[in-house]
């Protein structure tokens, strides 16, 4: 994609977890491709030569199969050779100034790129493409290599970095449970993005501390435990701060968050547990905005132990208002937060925060799938057709991978398929009377 230059974060989310100590700069690498760039526009013979001849390579499968490429060749230049196939020979030395961490109990990989030290990445005249190396030097917590059937025990991807720097500050687009909604008491907590999250801004454990106490009587137990997640919260709403424990996990390409309680509350029909919400409670979410480091700009500023509210991929705070600008906390704004059950973008800043109440009743009515695309038995189907389901409810995001969505061919011989999956639910931006959303789509 169009990555910009103050790309602040590379990422890999993990369907298990590393040993953290293993991910580090002998074992993983950032390097950019050092071949010349040159100006290639989508109509040009040139292009299209390059194209068919890039058929040769793995990369340029892609380049030919993928229909982003058309807009990103149209807005900037990229690479000739590269388009053409160039070989790994032409990478340059690793990236100097990343820095190594590991979150989601080792689920997620974090490379903090040089970017935060006012860096930026590749060119302002063309774009720059850049290699990601996980090498087999990575290992799980017991020991064992992290990618065993890959080839060298290592896993590689690409991107472009485009000529342009992200200033604009991430939205929300939708909220599960909707505002004022009764759900059941496991229905789980969804927060969709406009763009790619940063995933240390909005992902990570809620945990409650038993011997903290949060009002006079000295109700313990209901206070964060110190160092414990908070740039997102959720609570039973009240006079009095009633925290509820439980993980934030991340997915649908850093769009998506989602929160699970640690309260297990029965089994489902795959036979996994469930996790619930407090039954017949109104719930509140939380959700912070960075500090700006330089108001109006919205390019949040990075503590000692991390932003301190949510940010995109960029490091731009989160516009919880949607008003298109950045105004950071309400310590900044001196606005109270963006109340999805009662919105007033004029007079609310950008911390967001939603209500909905539970009920007593736990929903073990699996999902099923309405309609799909290509159907049964399609044939001709064009190389730019992207599958897709849609189902009858909204699916748990963090439980669409690779492992429970298979794509391959049947056809003998051919090759692992390489793709990723994403959802969308379409409904609408949270409103005082919220209609009904439609159904969700893969």
């Amino acid at each position: 994609e169009n990555v910009p230059r103050n790309l602040m974060r590379v990422s890999a989310v993990l369907n298990e977890p590393v040993a953290p100590a293993t991910f580090n700069s002998q074992n993983a690498e950032i390097q950019a491709y050092t071949v010349d760039q040159a100006p290639l526009n989508k109509e040009d013979r040139v292009y299209k030569s390059q194209l068919a001849a890039s058929s040769a390579s793995s990369l340029g499968r892609w380049l030919e199969k993928l229909p982003i490429v058309k807009n990103l060749i149209k807005d900037f230049a990229v690479d000739k050779a590269l388009a053409a196939g160039v070989p790994d020979s032409v990478l340059g030395p690793p990236v100097a100034g990343v820095v190594f961490k590991t979150i989601n109990n080792g689920k997620t990989l974090v490379f903090d790129m040089p970017t935060s030290n006012g860096q930026l990445l590749g060119s302002p005249k063309a774009a720059v493409w850049y290699s990601v190396t996980l090498k087999e030097g990575i290992k799980k917590p017991d020991g064992t290599n992290l990618f065993p059937r890959l080839s060298g025990g290592q896993y590689h991807w690409k991107f472009a970095v485009g000529t342009e720097i992200d200033n604009t500050p991430p939205k929300i687009v939708s909220v599960i449970p909707e505002p004022s909604t009764t759900e059941p008491r496991n229905v789980v907590v969804q927060i969709n993005f406009s763009e790619a999250i940063d995933p240390t801004s909005a992902s990570g454990k809620i945990e409650i501390d038993p011997d903290r106490c949060d009002d006079a009587a000295c109700n313990t137990g209901r206070e964060l435990k110190q160092g414990s997640f908070d740039n997102i919260q959720v609570m039973e709403a009240g006079t009095t701060r009633r925290f509820i424990a439980g993980n934030l996990y991340i997915s649908n390409q850093y769009r998506t968050v989602e929160f699970l309680t640690f309260d297990a509350c029965g089994i489902n029909s795959c036979g996994q547990e469930i996790f619930c919400l407090p039954a017949d409670k109104r719930i509140k979410v939380s959700l912070k905005a960075a500090t700006l480091e330089e108001p109006p700009a919205p390019a949040a500023k990075y503590f000692d132990n991390g932003y301190n509210g949510v940010v995109d991929m960029a490091g731009n705070s989160l516009d919880g208002n949607g008003n298109g600008a950045a105004q950071g906390p309400r310590a900044q704004s001196l606005n109270p937060p963006f109340n999805a059950n009662a919105p007033d973008r004029a007079n609310q800043g950008d911390d967001y925060e939603w209500t909905f109440n539970t009920n007593d009743k736990i929903d073990k009515t699996p999902p099923r799938i309405t309609s799909i695309k290509p159907g049964l038995a399609s044939n001709q189907v064009g190389v730019e057709d992207i599958p897709n389901a849609v189902f009858n409810k909204a699916l748990l995001s963090s439980s669409l991978t690779k492992l429970s969505i298979l794509l391959k061919s049947l056809k003998p011989g051919d090759p692992e398929l390489y793709y990723w999956v994403s959802s969308f639910s379409p409904r609408p931006t949270p409103t005082p009377t919220p209609a009904p959303g439609s159904a969700p789509v893969v």
